[in-house]
């Protein structure tokens, strides 16, 4: 169920502690596959070339569980306007728009989705745009992170 949004409270996006643990998991799983036919009686295949991929996948296992155990918040959107990992991207008052895009990545397996913010800087002439990546290995949805953006921009202008 998702939480009712309150202006009093800011809107976090934060990576998903579950899933990124359940994603290192399955590298770790591979890690051990790897582990066990490397010590295996068996003498049917390179036994050197199953150690070394399954040293590959400690990497994004520990990738993953890095990110799995980080309390950081990706992105914040409050009263205050919107922020990427603490970084104050906007205020209200200098906010243009925020929308949710897909990057078109060749020959990604991923969707690319991210938060295009335009706003504009005080005493600087133009406009400017941040693209906050949206991940799915966040805790919230592109459709809740589009939702604060509008909701915490409305409450603004009242």
């Amino acid at each position: 169920m998702k939480k009712q949004l309150d202006k009093n409270e800011d809107f976090i996006v934060k990576e998903s502690v579950i899933l990124n643990f359940i994603i290192a998991a399955v590298f770790l799983a591979i890690f051990i596959s790897a582990l066990v036919s490397y010590f295996s009686e068996d003498e049917g295949y390179n036994k050197s070339a199953v150690l070394i991929t399954g040293l590959f996948v400690l990497i994004p296992a520990a990738f993953f569980v890095i990110k799995g155990l980080s309390k950081k918040a990706c992105i914040t959107v409050n009263t205050n306007g919107i922020y990427h990992y603490k970084i104050h991207i906007t205020n209200w008052e200098n906010f243009i728009s925020a929308k949710v895009e897909q990057d078109n990545v060749p020959r990604s397996l991923k969707d690319n989705f991210v938060l295009a913010v335009k706003y504009y800087k005080t005493g600087i002439e133009g406009s400017f745009q941040r693209r906050l990546p949206l991940t799915f290995t966040q805790n919230k949805s592109e459709e809740e992170v589009a939702a604060a953006v509008k909701f915490y921009y409305a409450a603004f202008q009242h």
